[in-house]
Order: C-alpha cells, then structure tokens, then sequence
C-alpha cells in the first residue's frame, strides 16, 4: 500500500492550482490545528443525543465484527479441522447467498429505523458466534455464518443510514468522519483486547482449539450483556432528549 502511494504521488498529476491551494503560515501548525479541529468535533458530535447512541453502538458492533474477521479463520482450521481453502469457498457461498438480500436489509432500516435494527443485528451476531464452534458440518457452518453475516450487514446499514438521518446535510460528512473515528477506535479495542484473551484461554484449556472455543463464548456472552446494556441507555437517552425537547417547546409558547 506504501509503494503505491509513493507511485500514485510521483505518477499523478497534481489537481490543485497555486492560486486554489489554501494558505498557511506553517504547515506543522496547519496540521496540529487540524487535529485540534478534529477532537473538538468528535467531542461536540458525541454530545449530541442522537448520534451518541449510534456511535456507541457502532463502536460495540465494529469491535464484534473485527473480532469475527480475526478469529473465524483460526476457528474453522484449527478448532473445526477444515483446510485453509474452505475458509475461502465459506466466504464466496456466503457472499453469493446475501447478494440477492442486500436490498432487504436496506428496506429494513427504511421501514424501522435505526435503534431495532442494530439491536436485532447484534443479538443475531452474538448468536451465531456461539454456535460457530458447535457446528458438526459444512452446511451447518454455511448457514450460521451466512446468517451471521447478514447481521453484520444490518449492523452496517443501521448505523451508517441513522448517523445520515440524525445529521442536517451541512453537518453529515463531518458526522460520517466522526464515526470513521469510532470504527477505528472499535477496531484496535478489538485487536488489544481479545489477543491477550486468547492466550489467556489457551494457557487455562491447554490447547489452541480450546481455547479459541472458549473465546468465542466469551466474546458471544460479552456481546449480549453489552448489546442490553446499550440498548437500556438508550431508552433513557431517548427519554431524556424528548424531555429536553419538551421543555424547550414549552418555553417557546411562554414566549
């Protein structure tokens, strides 16, 4: 990836104009300023009601998503006993299979909104990462991470289409970076975390194929507990952001 940059840098031509480039006094401190400006609109973004609980959640489903990503290969060959070439002929059925329901998932967001879908996309993910290491055949492991990862679509579309629908068009591309931040944060929070789990678990079981079984009912009970707790927070987020809009059109009458 480095090398093509580094070829897309001298190879391309340059867009930009001297006359349209933006001005700066120091580019060190053009940078240090866009970082500021960066945290401050993470900060303001999240305090928002809406979009807090949708970050959140994105956050949650991006750390159980990566982790599905990580661990389901090591899962299926050295806990399942397949070759490493069924890892690639899962994926392709699965993904020929959901083709055909990608625009399903999307009227599902459209007809409910955001907060039952995701809640449903991530209780289907936390089920089927504990039948994963239960499965006996192919077939069996075809349909559970099929459906698994119809509900990482759900999740997907649920949280990208409520961060655009709890924006105003002039604040949405800011949101949608915002949230890049959270899926980034979910990601290293997955990868920092659960690793040193897995060895914890193969230095209890014994073995490696223990305990990558033991992970994912780990990781699966873990996702479940976190799944109603966020959904209870953001029952009370709710209410209390109608409370506030309440008051507000009260005040407004007054006057």
């Amino acid at each position: 990836m480095l090398i093509a940059l580094l070829f897309s840098y001298i190879l391309l031509p340059e867009v930009l104009e001297d006359e349209h480039r933006k001005k700066v006094e120091s580019r060190l401190g053009a940078l240090k300023s866009s970082f500021s400006n960066m945290s401050k609109s993470v900060f303001e973004m999240t305090k928002e009601y809406s979009l807090r609980i949708i970050f959140l959640f994105e956050l949650l489903f991006i750390f159980t998503e990566f982790f599905v990503a990580s661990f389901i290969p090591l899962l299926i060959v050295v806990s399942l006993g397949y070759n490493k070439s069924v890892v690639a002929s899962l994926i392709l059925s699965s993904t020929l299979i959901l083709i055909l329901f990608k625009p399903f998932f999307g009227k599902i967001f459209d007809q409910y909104g955001f907060r039952g879908p995701v809640m449903t996309s991530m209780i289907i993910i936390s089920s089927m990462i504990f039948l994963l290491p239960l499965t006996n055949s192919f077939l069996e492991l075809l349909v559970v991470y099929t459906i698994l990862t119809g509900g990482i679509m759900i999740g997907y579309i649920s949280t990208s289409g409520g961060t655009s629908n709890a924006t105003i068009p002039a604040q949405r591309g800011m949101a949608m970076g915002v949230l890049g931040v959270y899926i980034s944060s979910g990601r290293t929070i997955s990868s920092a975390f659960l690793s040193p789990m897995l060895e914890i678990f193969e230095r209890y079981s014994g073995s490696r194929s223990e305990g990558l079984q033991i992970l994912f009912t780990f990781t699966s009970i873990l996702t479940l507990i976190l799944t109603i707790l966020m959904g209870l927070y953001s029952r009370s987020l709710n209410q209390r952001s109608k409370g506030i809009k309440s008051s507000e059109l009260a005040i407004s009458q007054i006057s």
